[in-house]
C-alpha cells in the first residue's frame, strides 16, 4: 500500500471522527462524525490516547507523506482539548532513520503510555518494495516528539531494530500495524502478520517488573495469531483495546476497505486474556466510501472505558478516485 500511496500523493484522503456513546454486542449509538483533515494529502492508522487531564486531551497520530526523497512516510501528531471539534497544527513526531533497519518509513503509529513514557509501535523496512515489513518501537517524555529507537537491548536515536521481526518470503507485507495495551502489569501488543500461509492479527506479551521498566521489549513472549483475517471481506488491520466493563479486550477493523461497500467489523476476545477472538455485529452508521485502516480511541493505557466517556472511531476515506482510493 505504501507504493500506491507514494505515487498517488495528489490523491483527496480525507480523516473523520465518529463519536461513540457505547460499545456493547458491536459499536452502536454513533451520533455524529465531522473531518478532521480537509484532503489534499493523506493521514491514515490513527492512534487516538484520551488523557485523564483536566481538558481531556485527545491526542492523535497518523501515518503522513515523508518530507525528504527516501522517506515514504512519517508520524504525525496533533491534539484537540475541545472533545475533537478543533486540532492543534500538525506537527511531525517520529521519522525514519535513513540507512537504518528502518530506512524507508515510519507508518501505522499505535500508541500506549507507560510510566512516563509514550511508546510508539510503528511499520517499517529496507525493501523499496514496501513488503518484508517489521515492528519497531520509540519512545519519549512528550507526545509531539524527541523519540528515542529500541536498538535491541537500549534506546538511542541511529539504530533502531524491530521488537518483532520478520522472517518469512520477501514479497509478503510481513509485521506491522500494531495496538498496544497495558493491563495489570502486562504489555500486549496485537499486530498484523501477512505471509506465505495467510494474513492474521497475532499477539506478543511482555511482563512489566522493577527490573525491565527500560527493556522490556527483551521480555516479549508470543502467543500466536489471535485472529485469522477474513481476506474475502476485505478486512483491514484490527485496532484491539481492553474494555474493563466487559472484562474483555474489543477490536474495530475496516470490511471492504478501499471499496464503496466499505463498513467496520467489530470483534471481542472470548475471555479477559486476549488470546482468542470472535467477531461480534456492528451496529453503527454507515462509514464513508473507501474508508480503511480504522483506529478507536481509548485512554493513555490502551483502555476502552463504557462510562463517563466519549469515545471516537477514526478512519481515512477516498470518496472519488482511483488505485489508493478504490
Amino acid at each position: 500500500m505504501k507504493v500506491l500511496i507514494i505515487v498517488f500523493l495528489i490523491i483527496n484522503l480525507l480523516n473523520l471522527l465518529i463519536r461513540i456513546q457505547a460499545i456493547l454486542n458491536g459499536l452502536n449509538g454513533t451520533s455524529s462524525r465531522w473531518q478532521v483533515y480537509p484532503g489534499g494529502s493523506y493521514h491514515y492508522g490513527p492512534s487516538i490516547l484520551i488523557d485523564n487531564n483536566e481538558n481531556r486531551t485527545i491526542h492523535m497520530w497518523t501515518c503522513s507523506p515523508g518530507t525528504g526523497s527516501m522517506e515514504w512516510d512519517v508520524i504525525r501528531y496533533h491534539y484537540s482539548n475541545d472533545n475533537g471539534q478543533t486540532w492543534s497544527p500538525d506537527v511531525i513526531a517520529l521519522t525514519p532513520t535513513i540507512g537504518s533497519l528502518d530506512t524507508y518509513s515510519a507508518c501505522d503509529p499505535g500508541v500506549v503510555k507507560i510510566n512516563k513514557y509514550y511508546y510508539i509501535g510503528y511499520t517499517s523496512t529496507t525493501n523499496p518494495n514496501a513488503t518484508q515489513n517489521q515492528l519497531f518501537l520509540a519512545r519519549s517524555l512528550i507526545p509531539n516528539g524527541n523519540y528515542e529507537k529500541w536498538n535491541g537491548t537500549n534506546w538511542d536515536l541511529n539504530n533502531p531494530q524491530p521488537i518483532v521481526a520478520y522472517h518469512g518470503p520477501s514479497s509478503k507485507y510481513g509485521i506491522g500495524e500494531p495496538s498496544l495495551v497495558l493491563k495489570d502489569n502486562l504489555i500486549y501488543v496485537y499486530y498484523t502478520t501477512a505471509d506465505d500461509t495467510g494474513s492474521f492479527t497475532d499477539l506478543a506479551i511482555a511482563q512489566l517488573n522493577s527490573t525491565n521498566q527500560d527493556t522490556w521489549p527483551l521480555n516479549l513472549q508470543h502467543k500466536g495469531h489471535v485472529i485469522r483475517r477474513r481476506v474475502n471481506l476485505g478486512e483491514d488491520s484490527t485496532d484491539i483495546k481492553w474494555c474493563p466493563q466487559l472484562q474483555l479486550f474489543i477490536g474495530v477493523t475496516t470490511i471492504n476497505r478501499f471499496s464503496s461497500q466499505a463498513t467496520v467489523g467489530v470483534y471481542q476476545s472470548l475471555d479477559q486474556y486476549g488470546l482468542q477472538f470472535q467477531s461480534t455485529p456492528y451496529i453503527g452508521q454507515h462509514v464513508q466510501q473507501g474508508a480503511h485502516n480504522i483506529g478507536i480511541s481509548r485512554s493513555t493505557s490502551g483502555w476502552f472505558y463504557l462510562e463517563n466517556q466519549n469515545h471516537f472511531v477514526s478512519y481515512t476515506y477516498q470518496p472519488d478516485g482511483s488505485s489508493c482510493g478504490n
